[in-house]
């Protein structure tokens, strides 16, 4: 059953389907708990059995194998060098021992340091004279002193599958003179046999394997004797065997059958010995019982089906007759045109909490329509009557609605303008744009010029919002700038008229203060001249008349006078500013600036041409002074430099102190009683098309730079 057939179906059906197939889920997954924890549960007890097993019978073989290499080590500690030369001697001392052929069925051989095998018992194994320095565990015990044993291998006399157990033979300084071997035949009973002829259960076996050469030793099942581990990555718990861990799991071996196995290590010989057992025995005990749960839970199964169904469908069928009834009430009110009423209660239940519920929403639906309309209400009185033109745009730039403000002002009826777009009416903006602005969430505020239908163009202040709440739409007010931007032309007009009149008048001030600086040069300073030549010319003083001391005063007032006018014509408008040019006039400013207030200003010319003209010279010579004064009376140094460039067409003077600086945000912020002579500075030469800067912290320094075009007229 697909979903859509389920939705289909009745609701108590579907509650009872959904709670049928709850229950089934429910008592079908306990069973599957059960038999998980039941299998878990037996594997942990029967893993521990046969890890309890495997410890015991590794124990035994590690007690074997220590005790035979104590027996080896005894007889090897009464071994003489004289015995090596005199193999009868030690043919003979091997026989008195006829314990080694019970510890080692294969026999035991003695060989000298060449490797080669000088003693044997029984004799008539026939390994003397054999050369077994090619083995690697007689190599270790003849070399390296080490007892070891080998790995197992077809043995050379006894054509059988054997292991050795070597010890080395030392002299009385612990020299290593040969070494003693007893040989193991896995091919004929064996002490291993009292372990691994045993039987775990039914089916269990044991394992004995040599992890460091991935060899089974030997085995309940002989014919696994010397066959190789599975190689690594195929059977990953013997990997975890191999790699030193004692305990238990389950796993696959290599004929495909699932076994529950634990080993235990060997210390001795580095081995391991394993205890398998078929799952499919260890887990025959529960397999009964999760034969009857199973049945149990199908028979429970059906049984609840047919409960559930039958209980559940009735119940449900009379606890839902009021929504049922309540449903097709509302299904006939739908189909008519009367308004909705609230439903009848039968019952206080949670059907009954639902059609309150309801009725509660149809009163409250009933409210938000009456608030709503009466919402409505207002938007269109304030739409209508707005000073504004509103309109409503979709998302593609449609006009949905517009009021009449904006339809007297363009032109247009309302049946023209709802048919047509944005990209019909704005005058300015390009698609592009206007794409921009509509898909632009949030409000959108510019000015814009619309086209009327006359095809005249007007400008607006349009601010708009765009709902995504409304599907996209667009609602702006737009309102006619003209008049402002009317003013606003007028007013730009009368800015650069007023600027004119500025520059103008700061041209006449300047010739003003030239022809002031003439006439007091050429008339009162040579009047003044004149009159001290005459006093200075006059006869000396005798004893009947005594005027000398009033005429010397008068010289002085004369020559003071005549210091006061050319001090005053040097400081309003120079000659050398007119006659030689800026930079004479400043270098003569410099040594003004020596004798009156104690500062050394350097001047730095270039050397390059620079035409300016007289305006402009003089604004620069009267800024440049402004500038000087300001170091000499604030910057307190005795220092100041004066850089005069022409660079990429304009004429650049630099003043620069290493005085203590100031804070230029105060000029900056025009702060009252702060910088007004710089803020003056930098309008006088605004007007003349130049431009000021200064750069200066407290404590750094002033660099103030004056800059005007040379193509200036």
């Amino acid at each position: 059953m697909d979903w859509n057939t389920f939705r289909r179906l009745s609701l108590k059906t579907r509650v009872a389907l959904f709670t049928l197939v709850i229950f089934v889920i429910s008592i079908w997954s306990l069973a599957f708990y059960a038999s998980r924890i039941l299998r878990e549960d037996m594997q942990t007890q029967i893993g521990e059995q046969l890890f309890s097993t495997a410890t015991f019978a590794a124990a035994q073989v590690n007690e074997e194998l220590d005790y035979r290499f104590r027996a080896l080590g005894q007889i090897a500690a009464e071994v003489t060098p004289a015995m090596l030369d005199n193999t009868v001697t030690l043919q003979r001392l091997l026989e008195q021992y006829p314990l080694l052929l019970l510890l080692f069925n294969g026999g035991v051989v003695a060989v000298g340091p060449d490797g080669i095998a000088i003693a044997d018992v029984p004799v008539s194994s026939g390994r003397t004279s054999i050369n077994y320095m090619g083995n690697e565990w007689i190599s270790a015990a003849l070399k390296e002193g080490k007892s070891t044993i080998s790995r197992p291998i077809m043995g050379k006399a006894l054509h059988a599958p054997i292991f050795s157990m070597t010890v080395p033979i030392r002299d009385s300084q612990g020299k290593v003179i040969g070494a003693l071997g007893g040989v193991v035949n896995l091919g004929k009973p064996n002490f291993l046999d009292k372990i691994t002829q045993g039987r775990f259960g039914k089916t269990g076996a044991y394992l004995l394997n040599a992890p460091q050469y991935r060899v089974i030793v030997t085995a309940s099942d002989k014919t696994r004797i010397m066959q190789p581990l599975p190689a690594p990555g195929v059977n990953k718990m013997l990997d975890r065997y191999i790699q030193g861990f004692e305990g238990y799991g389950i796993t696959v071996d290599s004929r495909g059958v699932e076994m529950l196995n634990s080993a235990k290590g060997i210390p001795v010989a580095g081995w391991f010995l394993a205890v398998v057992m078929p799952t499919e025995e260890a887990f025959a005990p529960i397999r009964d019982t999760l034969r009857h749960i199973a049945v149990g839970t199908i028979f429970l199964t059906l049984l609840a089906c047919g409960l559930i169904w039958l209980l559940m469908w009735r119940m449900l069928r009379r606890q839902l007759s009021p929504m049922i009834a309540a449903t097709k009430t509302l299904s006939a009110l739908s189909e008519s045109n009367h308004p909705l009423q609230p439903l009848p209660i039968t019952s206080r239940d949670e059907i009954g909490e639902l059609i309150a519920g309801f009725n509660r929403l149809l009163e409250t639906l009933a409210a938000r329509e009456k608030a709503l309309r009466e919402r409505e209400a207002r938007y269109r009185s304030i739409v209508e009557t707005s000073l504004d033109g509103f309109w409503v745009l979709d998302t593609n730039g449609r006009i949905l609605e517009v009021n009449d403000r904006y339809l007297r002002r363009s032109g247009y009826s309302r049946e023209e303008l709802l048919g047509l777009s944005l990209f019909d009416i704005d005058a300015t903006r390009t698609k592009e744009n206007i794409n921009g602005v509509l898909v632009k969430a949030g409000n959108w505020i510019g000015e814009v010029w619309h086209r009327a239908k006359d095809g005249g163009v007007w400008p607006l202040e349009i601010s708009s919002v765009c709902l995504p709440s409304e599907s996209g739409r667009r609602y702006a007010f737009l309102r006619d700038i003209s008049e402002r931007k009317r003013n606003e032309q007028e007013l730009k007009r009368s800015a650069e008229t007023l600027r004119a009149v500025m520059s103008q008048l700061t041209i006449v001030e300047e010739q003003e203060r030239r022809a002031i600086a003439i006439d007091l040069h050429d008339d009162l300073s040579q009047l003044l001249t004149a009159a001290n030549i005459k006093l200075g010319s006059l006869p000396k003083p005798n004893d009947s008349v005594d005027y000398g001391q009033a005429l010397r005063e008068v010289a002085d007032l004369v020559k003071q006078a005549e210091r006061s006018v050319r001090s005053l014509s040097f400081q309003i408008s120079p000659p050398q500013l007119f006659d030689l040019g800026l930079v004479p006039a400043l270098e003569a400013l410099a040594r003004e600036l020596q004798k009156v207030h104690k500062l050394t200003a350097i001047v730095h010319d270039d050397g390059k041409p620079k035409d300016l003209t007289p305006t402009v010279r003089s604004v620069l010579y009267r800024a440049t002074r402004e500038l000087l004064i300001n170091v000499a009376k604030h910057a307190k140094v005795e220092v100041a430099h004066v850089d005069v460039r022409s660079d990429d067409g304009l004429l650049v003077i630099a003043v620069t102190d290493s005085g203590v600086g100031f804070d230029k945000r105060l000029v900056e912020k025009h702060t009252p009683g702060a910088g007004f002579g710089l803020v003056s500075m930098r309008e006088r030469l605004r007007l003349i098309g130049g431009q000021f800067d200064i750069d200066t912290h407290p404590g750094d320094g002033t660099v103030a730079t004056l800059a005007v075009p040379l193509a200036v007229h």
